[in-house]
């Protein structure tokens, strides 16, 4: 279960205050869940693969990302769409990684949970 937890000024102090819980959303890509939350004009996503999750193809956004890699280990493959793999990368917990907009990419993990954070560009 994850929260919204907001964290407000008031004159010399500051208060929290829960917002409410995140929904955990299916992708349509078996074994694999996102959740999304937009507030103070940032865009996050935290993307995560359960153990033995699918192939996710590949895909693009139109929009650029700044992700961090925070738990297990993937394959980042890139190339063309639908599925024209022609480079991959191991990407592992502690990894930066940065998306241009309306790159084709997919995703492989291997074999255990992977879990990546990730903001939206301006």
């Amino acid at each position: 279960m994850s929260f919204h937890i907001l964290m407000s000024k008031i004159q010399s102090g500051s208060i929290l205050t829960r917002m409410g819980e995140i929904d955990t959303a299916d992708i349509g890509v078996p074994g694999w869940t996102v959740q999304a939350l937009d507030d103070s004009g940032v865009s996050l996503l935290v993307l995560r693969a359960e153990s033995g999750a699918d192939f996710f193809a590949m895909h693009t956004s139109d929009d650029a990302w700044l992700a961090y890699v925070v738990h297990g280990c993937a394959t980042l493959m890139a190339g063309d769409e639908p599925d024209d793999i022609t480079d991959g990368m191991d990407c592992t917990a502690g990894n930066f990684i940065t998306f241009d907009a309306s790159t084709p990419h997919a995703w492989q993990t291997d074999g255990g949970p992977f879990e990546v954070v990730l903001a939206k560009l301006a």
